[in-house]
């Protein structure tokens, strides 16, 4: 899915990454002049700086998708399996998350940006 979803998979990819350099430097405690403690001190912090980046990208991103539905610009949205372009001159609503029409509501998280590029 190439949606706002994919923002998840950063903290995840992270962890994993993380978890896979900690193992082995781990068992190497003898041969390293950093302890136990700072290493999982050190994995911490990076996970959780990677966790609120994340967020932050995510919020980011989604303030932009509203801006560019608010300046009438096309969006494309997940609903049902099939992809639907949204714009604001077609009557949709913009209300808690949601682009409403027509007693459907289609989740923002499923959007992006339509862009000429």
């Amino acid at each position: 899915m190439f949606f706002l979803g994919t923002y998840a998979i950063i903290p995840v990819t992270v962890t994993v990454l993380l978890l896979l350099v900690m193992i082995p430097l781990i068992s190497l405690e003898k041969r390293s002049s950093i302890s136990i403690r700072q290493r999982w001190i050190i994995g911490t912090t990076i996970l959780v700086g990677s966790a609120i980046c994340s967020y932050f990208l995510y919020q980011y991103t989604k303030d932009g998708l509203k801006k560019h539905f608010f300046n009438n610009g096309e969006i494309v949205c997940n609903y049902k399996k099939e992809n639907i372009i949204i714009q604001k001159e077609d009557h949709y609503m913009l209300k808690d998350g949601y682009f409403i029409k027509d007693g459907a509501a289609i989740d923002i998280d499923n959007c992006k940006n339509l862009k000429n590029k």
